[in-house]
């Protein structure tokens, strides 16, 4: 049995600049699922109290924008479609979330 986190080989779906919203959320539900994710819930929080969110991230099964705030659900799906369109990238429709 593999017990290596998914983000350790999978590093790029956890980038919200260079990943793709269905890779996100696969991400994102692969930490509900790891044994790290009380961890990366703490340094997230500890990033916070810093004054230095995560950004542009999926960490500890939460997905943050630009701003540090947390996307979910439309706001997911609006942040994407708020992004530089790839030339052959659709725009999400919010049934994915």
């Amino acid at each position: 049995m593999n017990t290596r986190p998914w983000c350790y080989d999978n590093i790029e779906d956890y980038d919200l600049d260079r990943s793709t919203l269905p890779k996100v959320l696969v991400a994102r539900n692969a930490c509900l699922n790891c044994p790290r994710l009380i961890q990366c819930r703490l340094d997230a929080a500890a990033l916070r109290d810093k004054g230095t969110p995560p950004q542009s991230q999926v960490l500890g099964a939460v997905a943050y924008g630009h701003d540090g705030k947390p996307r979910d659900g439309a706001a997911l799906v609006n942040y994407f479609n708020s992004r530089k369109p790839e030339k052959s990238a659709p725009p999400y429709v919010s049934k994915i979330c």
